[in-house]
């Protein structure tokens, strides 16, 4: 059973999650308004059957036959395939993939196919060109679910494996996780966040490395203070944005005292690593769209934003996605609360 709701309420969660990084960067371009045929291209190859040409014969001004005469077989090929695959649907998966307007919270159990109504909605828009490929973000979790959801939305492509058959294949905006959509941003715009595009990742057996350095460099007691403890610690605290500045002002016992002055030593050996933990790719992102300039960016580039497994978003991952959704009626979350990871905490 599908259940939704609409309007700019639904982004709310508390909560905390997966990684994943790639060392490539998401160029925005330049702030500017699109060309009048900036997504006529959408699906359709550089020959599809979808362009309108000159013909080989005939006069030059104007005289176009055969070329619309292919688009329209092309278009009543793309409606009937889109009838055909939303047959596949049943009435609540349907109506969330022709959704228009607010923006969608679409809660299922598992098993009842959130994934695929996801996908299905990105094919959706493109197909009915209410959105450039380029134009849509697709954030989740995990390598494994952004891998199956990118496989799903290449087989409904216009590639020559695709349904439709051409020789084009869809690149969307981005899809992968919250960390790799980080890590891409910061490696093209992290300058503007006084973070060098050469910055080191630390997986998280390098930052229990260096809090383990860090606790032999405070003179405590490594068999009481176990750098793994530390680490879930401090991880926990940044995914709901907090500083040891904020730690301190509410630290009264000793051992949040001592949280607060491993985590500033811990910070401090990362800057001058030039490295950033998982945590830092979201905290540092955060702060990167936060800035005028980047949201008028992101106005240009990206309409719509699709998210998977949204009950597993943390305050970071929350506060991104409502970044990205600068146009907020292109906003679609996908998820089940009752499989939400915090609550068995």
């Amino acid at each position: 059973m599908l259940t939704f709701r609409f309007g700019a309420d639904i982004l709310s969660s508390d909560l905390e999650r997966e990684i994943s990084l790639v060392n490539e960067s998401i160029d925005l371009g330049q702030i500017g308004k699109r060309g009048a045929d900036d997504s006529s291209q959408v699906g359709f190859g550089e020959a599809g059957p979808g362009k309108l040409r000159q013909p080989e014969m005939g006069l030059r001004d104007g005289v176009v036959t055969l070329p619309v005469t292919n688009e329209i077989a092309h278009n009543s090929l793309v409606n009937y395939i889109m009838e055909s695959l939303l047959s596949d649907l049943n009435r609540e998966q349907r109506q969330a993939v022709t959704h228009k307007g607010a923006p969608l919270l679409v809660l299922a159990g598992a098993g009842s196919g959130k994934t695929k109504v996801l996908t299905y909605r990105a094919f959706y828009l493109i197909q009915k060109k209410l959105a450039d490929p380029s134009e849509i973000i697709l954030l989740t979790f995990t390598n494994k679910a952004a891998e199956e959801m990118k496989t799903r939305v290449a087989k409904m492509s216009d590639g020559p494996s695709g349904i439709l058959g051409t020789n084009s294949r869809w690149e969307l905006g981005f899809a992968g996780t919250f960390h790799t959509f980080g890590a891409r941003m910061l490696r093209h715009y992290g300058q503007l966040v006084n973070l060098p595009p050469n910055f080191v990742i630390y997986d998280t057996d390098d930052s229990e490395s260096v809090i383990k350095g860090v606790i032999k460099g405070l003179g405590l007691d490594p068999k009481n203070n176990r750098p793994g403890m530390y680490r879930h610690l401090i991880s926990r605290m940044k995914n709901e944005l907090l500083t040891p500045t904020d730690l301190a002002e509410t630290a009264k016992d000793d051992f949040y005292k001592k949280v607060v002055a491993v985590w500033l030593e811990y910070e401090k050996t990362l800057r001058k690593a030039n490295a950033v933990d998982f945590d830092d790719l979201l905290i540092f992102t955060v702060r990167l769209l936060s800035l005028p300039s980047m949201q008028e960016r992101i106005r240009e580039k990206y309409k719509y934003i699709l998210v998977d497994e949204y009950q597993d978003t943390n305050k970071a991952q929350f506060l991104l996605t409502k970044l990205l959704a600068v146009h907020s009626t292109g906003l679609m979350l996908v998820g089940d609360a009752a499989q939400a990871i915090y609550s068995f905490r």
